[in-house]
């Protein structure tokens, strides 16, 4: 059993993602973090990934949604938020790159969730843990690196990144320039841990082209659904602004961040915080005044580190 300092560990309630998202009344779900292990919770909702998730994973639970398995969980924010979702869920398996991190995530899980849900915990890249136990499930849901581990600034905050000599496979020039290897090859890997009729749900930064994203999807053999897109702030910009403009220098391609007030203040005419009526392409049209390069956001951060960029988010 490892033991955390009092200084490294924290209590964070996401009680309030969880029933902003899914329109609930939890009075209380705390998970442990740790420094420098678990990626960190944001304090504003709707910086964090895992509640435009949680409105993913709703928009699925009118099917019969028994089994969940989540790669690279983090802390186990998306467990939770699946187990409230999907009122049938019966198993639930949480997996991550980092044991120390899967122990973490198993250990918030298990805390919430009743006996009478199985949970399994599992380390490996990707699927490998699935594969591994010989497990399926109905959903699997990522929310995966996008950055080489090269084009990452050393000593800081690994958060964001992937080690791309562990992924073998083909994949065409657009895929590896535009840095969506890391969900390209999950896409892959997961069908052999589906279920009849199983669904891959992917959190994407919407940085790269939309249709991209659509036939990336559909060239690993999958029919695309917009479950939800959303705008939020850049969290780790300094970390994850610098490894896409370099990937920016370094692939001659562009990505697409935003002016984050002036998108805001755009979207604000159309609808209301978080900006999640509108599905990925209109989303990119709306805002596209507010649209930066990378090299330009980081232009922006070097000038003031206090300024907000933003960037889609993709389900």
């Amino acid at each position: 059993m490892t033991i955390y300092s009092p200084m490294a560990a924290k209590e964070t309630n996401i009680a309030p993602m969880i029933n902003a998202a899914l329109r609930t009344d939890h009075a209380s779900v705390p998970i442990r973090e740790v420094e420098g292990i678990t990626y960190p919770t944001k304090p504003a909702i709707w910086d964090n990934w895992f509640p435009f998730a949680y409105i993913a994973f709703k928009r699925l639970a009118h099917g019969q949604i028994r089994s969940f398995a989540t790669i690279g969980t983090g802390p186990g924010a998306d467990a939770i938020g699946a187990y409230c979702a999907f009122p049938e869920l019966e198993k639930i398996v949480i997996t991550d790159i980092d044991e120390q991190v899967t122990q973490i995530a198993k250990s918030n899980v298990q805390r919430y969730i009743p006996n009478k849900i199985t949970i399994i915990a599992g380390t490996g890249n990707l699927c490998e843990p699935l594969r591994r136990q010989r497990i399926k499930t109905d959903v699997i849901y990522e929310n995966l690196p996008n950055i080489p581990s090269a084009n990452l600034i050393a000593q800081e905050n690994q958060n964001s990144k992937f080690d791309a000599t562990k992924i073998r496979i083909e994949c065409s020039d657009t895929v590896s320039k535009y840095l969506l290897l890391s969900h390209y090859a999950c896409l892959l890997e997961a069908h052999s841990s589906l279920n009849q009729r199983g669904v891959v749900v992917s959190a994407i930064g919407g940085r790269v082209p939309y249709d991209l994203i659509r036939t990336t999807v559909e060239s690993a053999g999958y029919a695309f659904l917009d479950l939800v897109s959303g705008f939020k702030v850049q969290t780790e910009p300094r970390e994850v602004i610098t490894g896409y403009a370099q990937a920016e220098s370094e692939n001659k391609v562009e990505f697409d961040f935003y002016d984050y007030e002036k998108a805001a203040t755009i979207l604000k005419a159309h609808d209301t915080i978080p900006f999640i009526k509108n599905n990925g392409w209109r989303l990119k049209k709306i805002i596209s005044r507010a649209r930066i390069t990378a090299h330009a956001a980081l232009e922006k951060f070097v000038q003031d580190p206090a300024v907000k960029i933003g960037h889609i988010v993709h389900m």
